[in-house]
């Protein structure tokens, strides 16, 4: 369920600043809409002025316990890295975490979102993995001696895939890489970034395989997925995701609520974008036809129209499951069974990209459209319900597997 925050001035590095402006959050936190309107009420103020979030372009998380220990001096770059050799070598671990920790919460503290960081060793890994705060990690590489150097950067590699191993987001530069090895160098940065992709594209799969969905559809659905997220570790997806985004993009770059050539060209140039976003090598465009009964009607339904007619739910599906392994990647999921609560469902799901749903809850049923309250009891009953159905065991299929098993032993006695 989104949120919606209005203040005196909103500054959006988007065109001029929004006076008395609205930003609409959405339950991952991130800002889907950007808007002024006078008659929304369901906001809270923030008196002052919202802004993006900041950046640090340039910082040494695992250097933040030396913080006003370098003294000044006159001797240069080669002093000052005297100085950071020197005390590093002096101080525990813990001491250093500590520091670090203390450092990421001023930084977000004050605004800050996103950190470019550079690293030379992993102690940071697990600060910025537990952090609210994106970083990107950049591996150091340095050394004044050739002879060292393939050795410096091996040991580079090596930090460099600890990043990875763990999920934090990292490259390595080789700007101070000898040119007697840069082609070598290359090579090993290529391989590991096709390591990362691959590892990548692997927990996306692994994650749309363990999820067990579970589509609710009624009025109530929105609170039914709030509850079982709160209470029963379940993640939540909206069915009409990608339709809510593509809708407040348009609403917020055009203010119109029917449909035209003027929404339907911003309509393709945002299905393009998508397309690059989730990779997607062919996908056709959807046509305007100035006939159809959807025409300067209503938006969103309009919208909803078009996208249906021209993908189907394949689209969505694909932006869903984009979606779902973002979530359980920053909840760091590492489990079999991922049970998925897919609220708004609209009856149709594209199985060649999202498993079938398990079960499909009808809340106006249940609840005799909203008479019996929707509360932690009832959302527990209708799970376990879920649970104990999909845990049934098929007679059938018992037998069958018996059966194979059987021959396969028989085939193998009759090879021997």
């Amino acid at each position: 369920m989104s949120a919606f925050y209005k203040s005196n001035l909103i500054i959006t590095n988007d065109g001029p600043p929004l006076k008395d402006g609205i930003v609409e959050v959405n339950e991952e936190g991130i800002i889907v809409s950007v808007f002024q309107d006078d008659t929304f009420q369901n906001y809270n103020y923030v008196e002052g002025v919202i802004i993006p979030g900041m950046v640090n372009a340039h910082c040494h998380l695992e250097l933040s316990h030396l913080k006003d220990q370098v003294a000044p001096r006159n001797n240069g770059m080669a002093g000052f890295i005297d100085q950071i050799f020197s005390l590093r070598a002096n101080t525990n671990d813990a001491a250093c975490r500590k520091a670090m920790i203390a450092c990421d919460k001023a930084m977000y503290d004050e605004g800050i979102v996103a950190v470019g960081d550079i690293s030379n060793a992993a102690i940071s890994i697990d600060v910025k993995k537990k952090s609210a705060i994106h970083y990107h990690t950049f591996v150091e590489v340095m050394g004044m001696s050739d002879s060292l150097a393939e050795s410096r950067f091996e040991n580079g590699i090596q930090l460099l895939n600890q990043f990875i191993e763990k999920n934090a987001e990292a490259n390595i530069s080789l700007n101070n890489i000898p040119y007697t090895y840069r082609t070598g160098a290359e090579g090993n940065v290529r391989a590991a970034r096709e390591l990362a992709e691959k590892l990548k594209k692997q927990y996306f799969e692994e994650v749309a395989k363990s999820a067990i969905i579970i589509a609710v559809k009624g009025q109530q659905s929105e609170q039914f997925a709030e509850i079982a997220d709160a209470n029963f570790e379940t993640m939540s997806l909206s069915h009409t995701g990608l339709l809510d985004r593509l809708y407040n993009t348009l609403k917020t770059k055009l203010a119109r609520d029917s449909y035209s050539q003027y929404e339907h060209s911003t309509l393709v140039g945002e299905i393009v974008a998508l397309k690059n976003e989730l990779e997607i090598v062919q996908l056709p465009l959807p046509a305007l036809n100035t006939q159809e009964t959807y025409y300067n009607q209503d938006l969103r339904k309009s919208m909803e129209t078009v996208l249906s007619k021209t993908y189907g739910d394949s689209l969505n599906s694909v932006y869903l499951k984009k979606q779902l392994v973002e979530k359980a990647l920053q909840s760091r999921f590492d489990g079999n069974v991922l049970p998925v609560i897919l609220y708004n469902y609209r009856g149709e799901l594209d199985t060649n990209f999202l498993p079938r749903p398990a079960q499909v809850i009808d809340l106006d049923e249940v609840t005799d459209n909203g008479e019996v309250e929707l509360g932690i009891e009832l959302v527990k009953s209708l799970l376990t319900d879920v649970k104990s159905k999909i845990r049934k065991p098929n007679k059938r299929a018992k037998a069958t597997n018996k059966e194979t098993s059987e021959l396969e032993t028989k085939g193998e006695e009759t090879n021997e």
